[in-house]
């Protein structure tokens, strides 16, 4: 198991990633994107 600085956001992140891979889980984090005119996909 990797060790990362859970003081830190990213961190934080990166442990719970971490975790569920060794679960079998995947994280799908959301993509948000502007597609024109101002919009979003969300």
């Amino acid at each position: 198991m990797q060790k990362f600085d859970t003081r830190t956001f990213q961190g934080l992140i990166l442990t719970l990633q971490d975790y569920w891979a060794r679960q079998g889980c995947t994280i799908v984090q959301p993509l948000d994107m502007e597609v024109g005119a101002g919009t979003s996909h969300r």
